[in-house]
């Protein structure tokens, strides 16, 4: 009689503790493993956010087979192969920018603002993330893995542009968490002199908690599990996917853009990042949601990203009217 309760409890508690590992797995499933590439055409009941992209992700393609450009490849440190686009500036220049896009999007999101630096007189280096567009992996890398993919990237343009090469890493939202991750790297390049993080989460673990509770899910008992998963599948544990910590270490000067309406990663991280390094640059867009910033207003996010380049001790962006006179 007593061997039954103990066999029902038994099971009770087995059940207890799959239903969290069943859900780390449904996020992990959700958020790191490859998924097939979104369409260009958004569905008709879409929101702003997704059919905004869909159309920006259209008219980057269509900038990117109209321009001049070099198909590049790299060899990541785990022999992943990745492939990326480089944009010679019209005239020689050092100045170059590497775009780096979102979780489930490819370098063609960031069409766009390759078009804005390259009429500035911009080198322009855009790549598709590990487990994204034509590069390899099988697995997301949250910006973690990324920060050490863009590490080559960055060599690779230095030997291209020269010793000289003043590059500046422009991201948005889990591309921008990419280039926080690396303004804290010990192994950054000198030639790198400035990060513009558009949309960044203040950590993965932070962002992949917020839904969670939008959802009444135990984001305290899944995350743990989500992120054992994680190490075992793809290499890194979500915890280390920290801009929050890397911004802290910063050794260039940051401009922290983000929407104030952002309901994906909420406006309050980017505070949190502000505060974690205090001598960054925050530019909050009132009524942009997620990624929308450039979009709710092009001409102002220009004019932004501009005074930030302008105060840089060397000078970033082109100045139009010297060029105008030297032709």
């Amino acid at each position: 009689m007593t061997a039954r309760p103990a066999r029902i409890l038994a099971a009770a508690a087995g059940i207890t503790a799959a239903a969290p590992a069943g859900l780390a797995a449904a996020l992990i499933n959700a958020a790191i493993l490859r998924k097939t590439p979104p369409s260009d055409e958004a569905p008709d009941d879409s929101d702003l956010v997704a059919a905004t992209t869909a159309a920006a992700q259209r008219e980057g393609r269509a900038w990117m087979a109209s321009t001049p450009h070099q198909r590049w490849t790299v060899t990541a440190h785990d022999g992943t192969r990745l492939a990326g686009y480089y944009f010679p500036a019209p005239r020689p220049a050092q100045r170059t920018v590497i775009l780096i896009h979102g979780h489930r999007a490819d370098a063609s999101l960031m069409g766009n603002f390759a078009r804005d630096y390259r009429a500035r007189g911009f080198n322009v280096l855009m790549a598709d993330n590990r487990a994204h567009g034509d590069s390899g992996g099988r697995y997301v890398g949250m910006g973690w893995l990324d920060h050490f993919d863009y590490l080559h990237w960055i060599r690779r343009l230095v030997r291209t542009v020269g010793p000289d090469a003043r590059i500046v890493l422009h991201g948005l939202s889990m591309g921008a968490a990419t280039a926080l991750l690396l303004s804290g790297s010990p192994d950054l390049p000198p030639q790198v002199r400035a990060v513009i993080s558009d949309c960044s989460f203040s950590s993965a673990c932070a962002e992949f908690a917020y839904h969670l509770r939008a959802r009444h899910l135990p984001a305290r008992l899944i995350l743990p599990l989500a992120s054992q998963m994680c190490r075992m599948l793809a290499g890194y544990r979500l915890t280390q996917a920290s801009p929050l910590d890397a911004i802290a270490r910063a050794t260039v000067p940051v401009l922290l853009i983000h929407g104030g309406a952002d309901s994906y990663n909420p406006t309050a991280m980017a505070h949190e990042l502000h505060s974690a390094q205090p001598h960054a640059d925050v530019w909050i867009v009132p009524g942009a949601d997620h990624v929308m910033s450039y979009f709710t207003d092009p001409g102002a996010y220009r004019k932004r990203v501009e005074q930030f380049l302008r105060r840089l001790p060397q000078a970033l962006i082109s100045d139009a009217r010297t060029r105008a006179a030297s032709e």
